[in-house]
């Protein structure tokens, strides 16, 4: 019997079990079972090469490892082009992102709800409070307003004396005064205006959530946003 005869019992077990996990390539002499192998697409060749230990063809590649059952334990990938690593971290980012604002919503669902305990009854309890507040400043400012134009009209009443001579300091000053109140006043006004449909919108917006969230059925609620509606 020649010698590669001879050695065909000891390698057969080997080289069953990893052509089970691999195409025909290039294997180890030595292989045995138990021996896990290293294995990679010869470059060159387009072959399987597998070896007990680091194939020089795998230098710098894709590798895999397999057990003696040709499992893959271990796989490493090759080198990668500047454009596909660009690419998988800005997937990694939008995850990452994704899985921000998923937190954040679950936060402010349940901040919505620790907020109205008693539902939309405290919704409008709060929205008139708040309407309320921001009405009496309103009108807080639309009455100053009032005054400064009456002082103003006053004042320019008296200059109408000082045409064709100078305008005495204390009036100059005040004319400058209450200019400067009906500018500030009529900027109050705005604001408060602009903060009154601010406040409806967002009890509007707070209605709207509350009523999403309140009327999904148990499934749904708990694919969604994961709030305990236990407190409820």
């Amino acid at each position: 019997m020649s010698p590669a005869n001879r050695s065909t019992p000891r390698l057969a077990p080997a080289l069953l079990l990893a052509l089970a996990a691999a195409s025909a390539g290039v294997w180890p002499a030595a292989a045995q079972a138990g021996t896990r192998l290293v294995c990679c697409e010869d470059p060159a060749s387009g072959r399987t090469v597998c070896m007990d230990s680091m194939p020089p063809q795998c230098v710098g590649h894709a590798w895999r490892e397999l057990d003696e059952r040709g499992n893959v334990v271990k796989r490493v990938e090759g080198p990668i082009s500047a454009e596909l690593r660009a690419q998988r971290e800005a997937e990694a980012r939008r995850k990452k992102e994704e899985e921000a604002a998923k937190r954040e919503q679950r936060r402010k669902d349940q901040a919505l709800l620790d907020t109205y305990p008693n539902g939309e009854k405290d919704i409008d309890f709060l929205q008139a409070r708040w309407e309320r507040d921001v009405q009496e400043s309103l009108k807080r400012a639309e009455g100053r307003l009032a005054d400064a134009l009456k002082q103003q009209k006053r004042y320019q009443d008296e200059a109408e004396f000082y045409k064709k001579k100078a305008m005495p300091e204390e009036l100059r000053r005040n004319v400058s005064e209450v200019s400067s109140e009906i500018k500030s006043q009529t900027e109050i006004i705005e604001a408060k205006k602009k903060e009154l449909d601010s406040v409806r919108a967002k009890f509007d917006d707070d209605r709207r959530r509350y009523r999403e969230l309140t009327s999904r059925t148990p499934a749904q609620s708990t694919a969604g946003p994961g709030v305990d509606r236990g407190r409820q």
